[in-house]
C-alpha cells in the first residue's frame, strides 16, 4: 500500500517563495553551501534564485540550476520507515 503525500505536506518552501533575499525583478546568485532560500541548502556549484527574470510555473520565484557553474540544491524532510510515498 503507498501512502501519498503533497510535496506541500512533505517538501517545505517547495516554490521557493520565502528567503532572506530578494531577488527583485531579476536573479541573485548562490553560491555552495548558501542557505538564503528558507529550508534549501546549495549543495555544490551556483545557482540563480529567480524573481521576475521569467515566469515562474507556480508563485512568482524560482531557481536556475545553472548559476556561473552546474550547482544542486537540497532539502531535509521526515519519512515514516516502512512506508512507500509517491
Amino acid at each position: 500500500m503507498f501512502s501519498i503525500v503533497s510535496f506541500a505536506q512533505a517538501i517545505e518552501n517547495g516554490s521557493f517563495e520565502s528567503a532572506r533575499v530578494n531577488p527583485g525583478n531579476g536573479f541573485v546568485a548562490l553560491a555552495s553551501g548558501g542557505t538564503s532560500i528558507n529550508n534549501w541548502i546549495v549543495e555544490n556549484g551556483e545557482i540563480d534564485y529567480i524573481g521576475g527574470y521569467w515566469p515562474a510555473s507556480d508563485g512568482g520565484r524560482s531557481i536556475d540550476l545553472n548559476g556561473s557553474n552546474p550547482g544542486a540544491i537540497s532539502q531535509q524532510f521526515g519519512t515514516v520507515a516502512g512506508e512507500n510515498y509517491l
